[in-house]
């Protein structure tokens, strides 16, 4: 069994990483996300 406070820590950090990925797609159009090779690993 893990440790709560290592499961608490882990899931925070999983929350500022994806609030972080919000604030950088927000309002971009899907076609500029595809085509970004750092955020959708584009062709």
């Amino acid at each position: 069994m893990r440790e709560p406070l290592k499961d608490k820590n882990r899931l925070e950090h999983i929350v500022s990483a994806i609030d972080l990925i919000l604030g950088r797609v927000e309002g971009m159009k899907y076609e500029d996300f595809v085509a970004d090779k750092l955020l959708f690993g584009g062709k």
